[in-house]
């Protein structure tokens, strides 16, 4: 009797550690996914920065593009990585903000893109060249751009059916609603609150 207890014991020991350890794993690819997206449009933004400035020289180039591929093999490595994984209802809305936001960066930063494709040094561009079937040399970084944001949106159709994209495209819209509303808001008090501002100090002058 005891060694019955003791054996179910520890098979729901090894299966609990299993979930977390799976939980785990799937919370880690989501995040890192997300990390990656948000500094590559951190990067971008430097080097948008550096152009209207005038400062963006060749090595400067040369190094975000650098800095920028390996975004995007990162993302790419954890798209090809996650088979199998099972995401949460919260999980599934951080992967399809990760998807938008990559998106939106590819369009908001395509001149970005075209002015550092022209200025980084080839040779040293072509070094970064792999052997990676999706991410092959001869590509321009906005093609690759657009190759692992592609990547990134197949696996989410595969993995989130259409129903709850849908949901999820809802929820943001209405979200993104609200702050707008609540943005206009704030700022038609702040205009008040300025304009009866004006008019006490005008009546204590007068």
């Amino acid at each position: 009797m005891k060694k019955g207890l003791i054996s179910a014991i520890t098979i729901v020991v090894i299966v609990l550690i299993g979930v977390l350890i799976f939980s785990s794993d799937d919370e880690n690819y989501v995040n890192n996914i997300e990390n990656d997206v948000i500094a590559l449009e951190e990067e971008l933004m430097e080097v948008e920065a550096m152009i209207a400035s005038n400062e963006l020289t060749e090595e400067e180039a040369t190094l975000a593009y650098k800095r920028v591929h390996e975004r995007l093999v990162s993302i790419e490595t954890s798209v090809e990585a996650s088979e199998g994984v099972f995401l949460s209802d919260e999980q599934k809305q951080q992967l399809v903000a990760a998807l938008q936001r990559f998106q939106d960066a590819i369009a908001n930063y395509s001149s970005v893109l075209n002015v550092l494709e022209e200025s980084a040094d080839d040779v040293s561009v072509e070094g970064e060249a792999n052997n990676r079937q999706r991410l092959r040399s001869g590509n321009t970084i906005s093609t690759q751009l657009q190759i692992v944001a592609e990547a990134l949106e197949e696996h989410i159709m595969e993995i989130i059916s259409d129903e709850e994209l849908e949901e999820i495209l809802n929820d943001e819209a209405d979200s993104e609603e609200e702050e707008n509303e609540e943005t206009a808001t704030d700022e038609t008090d702040e205009a008040s609150t300025s304009t009866d501002s004006d008019a006490t100090t005008t009546e204590e002058t007068n």
